[in-house]
């Protein structure tokens, strides 16, 4: 027997919670009026080492998924195994978001033993396999890329009962089961859209709208102290400019997240215009985000070569280049942002739609 939930290699891959999650939504196509509404503004820690897109942590903000879990001891104690509670699992329509630790996986060698979270979206049980979708080892990427893989049940049975990442996580942390929710229908508010361009523009500290102590994104937490000392919106572009010019930095994250904003902004305005939300320059505003993401996904990959080039004057003459690149980009999407604005204010009026 076998099981194989919809799960497809999304257009973005900066963040894995992000990443998994449109792996689940880019295969259903109904789900895409969420995407247009959501992950448009993003934020940058001054220090570069947090960012992500403006959205609370995990799947928890998505209505098209529902969301339960399991401490991992719970598994523990019942009489049934991880590959059988797995199994039954996915034969209930359930997406599984579950840690293992990467050093009794085959997929991950040369990983050291850790605990490590990947989703589970299928199995075969004649072949024994589980399907994975996460960020796999790939040449000198660090993190890896993202990608489907198989592991035996011997793997996963091994990897599920090897994690003891720290005191109290089998008792203390959850297996998360995932299910799509396919009676659930999303509608676009070209005002929200509107308003988020428009935060994105000014560059809005969005976290000090945010009530209590501590923000959590992205299994970090934030202080309220600690409000203050990120970018947000189009500054995220010049803080990322100006610290890839230090022939020291070497994170990939920030310009990675430019990137598949950007990526996501073609995708959502391609949807705009099929649906006639966008009902005039309709080849202009794709010219101008076309020419973005090709720029930013060049500046990423030499970026990438940048980094392990042992030429240090060569390097810093890319760096320099790929900070341009990055500015240049910063200003095309401005101009592209501010004629969707007015055309997303011509369909407001035109249409009296101000929900």
């Amino acid at each position: 027997m076998n099981k194989i939930l919809p799960f497809t290699k999304p257009d973005i891959s900066h963040l894995p919670a992000d990443t998994y999650l449109m792996a689940i939504l880019d295969s259903y196509p109904q789900a895409t009026p969420w995407m247009v509404n959501n992950l448009v503004n993003i934020y940058m820690a001054k220090s570069l080492v947090l960012d992500g897109f403006a959205r609370t942590t995990e799947f928890f903000n998505c209505p098209y998924l529902t969301i339960s879990g399991v401490t991992y001891d719970y598994i523990d104690n019942m009489k049934c195994d991880i590959v059988e509670y797995l199994e039954y699992a996915l034969n209930n329509d359930f997406y599984i978001y579950i840690a293992v630790n990467r050093q009794d996986m085959n997929a991950y060698k040369g990983y050291n033993a850790e605990a490590h979270n990947l989703i589970v979206y299928g199995y075969d049980s004649e072949k024994r396999e589980f399907y994975l979708g996460d960020f796999f080892p790939y040449k000198d990427m660090p993190g890896g890329k993202f990608g489907c893989y198989v592991c035996s049940y011997e793997e996963m049975h091994n990897g599920f009962y090897g994690v003891n990442e720290f005191e109290g996580f089998r008792k203390n942390s959850n297996v998360m089961l995932l299910r799509y929710r396919e009676e659930y229908t999303f509608v676009v508010s070209i005002a929200e859209l509107i308003h988020s361009i428009e935060q994105f523009m000014s560059c809005e500290n969005i976290f000090r709208n945010m009530a209590g102590e501590n923000i959590n994104f992205n299994f970090n937490s934030i202080s309220i102290k600690e409000k203050g000392d990120f970018f947000f919106g189009a500054d995220s572009f010049d803080l990322i400019a100006q610290q890839i010019k230090d022939i020291e930095f070497n994170r990939f994250r920030p310009l990675g997240l430019i990137k598949d904003m950007s990526t996501l902004w073609l995708k959502r305005l391609n949807y705009l215009i099929d649906n006639k939300y966008i009902l005039r320059k309709q080849d202009l505003l794709l010219g101008q985000i076309q020419k973005i993401v090709t720029t930013l996904q060049t500046a990423l990959n030499l970026f990438t070569k940048v980094t392990i080039s042992p030429n240090k004057e060569l390097a810093m003459t890319s760096r320099d280049r790929v900070s341009n690149m990055i500015m240049n980009s910063k200003e095309l999407f401005e101009q592209f942002l501010s004629e969707m604005l007015i055309e997303l204010k011509y369909y407001q009026y035109t249409n009296e739609d101000f929900s």
